[in-house]
């Protein structure tokens, strides 16, 4: 008689070589999952604490199953983890199940269910996307970082010239780059004095975004060389190549070069024919300053063989492209 093995997991048992299907609530503490079996009867309902430890710990004697979570904070690091133990794991877009964000009960636990039963019926309903890697990952945090310093640089710059003008005075002309406590020189000796510390803590961000700005050509040259090619189109600079090289990653994974605009998001509307860029939010925030608001669709008609992104600067039509 052949052998029946099975698996202790939290008290209850799992039996090996059935067809498992997992779905998981990610949560910022807590996360709940939901074990199914190949009828759909709900096997086991538990919490586990949202760490790799905790993780490791349950899924590791769990027979490999379909796991399917929503996009999230914790989703990255948690699908490269259960993907390691030996899962195949299924990372829904969160804006595309409806059944989750337009439903009425919140609970992590229905949640759980709800995932774990569309992974089972046809996984496709997910919305399924794909995670960078961890290098990948990193790479595109240099550039966040860079951008939330810029973005507060660009909050303090505004605060110390609106401060100074109920004053009845102005801080000189210049650009943030150039912001320092030498523009105050010309102002009252006890304005001068408050916005001091101000101004110094505009120096430092000045040095932090020119440190991450090293680090950024550093990352493309050793990394990434396609950065140099898409340099090569007017108004691109590393970071606005460098965060088009690591949103598409992998440009093998578009059968087409025309689904590349799709995918980041620029799409045009039904009815007028002119683009608006959507979607992807790190390339959009590098690429939106440099561009106008709308694109004419004949200007901007996809070349067979290359790969085709909006980068658009002063002139109406400046398209950046690398090849296959």
């Amino acid at each position: 008689m052949k052998k029946t093995n099975t698996v202790r997991v939290n008290g209850k048992t799992l039996f090996k070589g059935h067809k498992l299907t997992i779905g998981m609530d990610l949560g910022d503490h807590w996360s709940c999952y939901c074990v199914l079996d190949e009828a759909g009867e709900i096997l086991l309902e538990q919490k586990v604490a949202t760490t790799p430890e905790a993780m490791k710990q349950i899924f590791e004697k769990i027979p490999r199953s379909l796991i399917a979570m929503e996009t999230g904070t914790h989703s990255p690091w948690v699908s490269r983890l259960l993907t390691e133990l030996g899962h195949k794991v299924i990372v829904a877009h969160a804006q595309k199940v409806q059944l989750i964000t337009k439903s009425n009960r919140k609970d992590d636990r229905h949640d759980a269910r709800t995932l774990a039963r569309l992974a089972r019926i046809d996984p496709e309903l997910l919305g399924p996307v794909r995670h960078r890697s961890a290098q990948a990952q990193i790479h595109l945090t240099v550039i966040r970082a860079r951008a939330e310093l810029v973005s507060a640089r660009t909050a303090l710059v505004n605060a110390a010239r609106g401060l100074v003008k109920s004053y009845g005075q102005r801080l000189p002309k210049c650009g943030t780059q150039q912001v320092s406590r030498e523009l105050a020189a010309g102002l009252k000796a006890e304005l001068r004095e408050v916005l001091e510390p101000l101004l110094k803590e505009i120096e430092s961000l000045n040095e932090g975004i020119q440190e991450y700005e090293v680090r950024m050509e550093k990352i493309a040259k050793e990394s990434y060389p396609h950065v140099e090619r898409l340099k090569q189109v007017k108004g691109v600079g590393t970071q606005i190549a460098l965060t088009y090289v690591l949103t598409l990653e992998d440009p093998h994974r578009f059968p087409k070069s025309r689904e590349v605009g799709c995918f980041l998001g620029l799409r045009p509307t039904r009815h007028s024919g002119f683009f608006r860029l959507t979607g992807q939010d790190d390339f959009r925030v590098a690429v939106e300053p440099r561009l106008p608001t709308r694109y004419h669709s004949e200007q901007n008609a996809p070349t067979d063989g290359v790969w085709i992104v909006a980068l658009t600067s002063k002139l109406n039509a400046s398209v950046g492209a690398f090849e296959e």
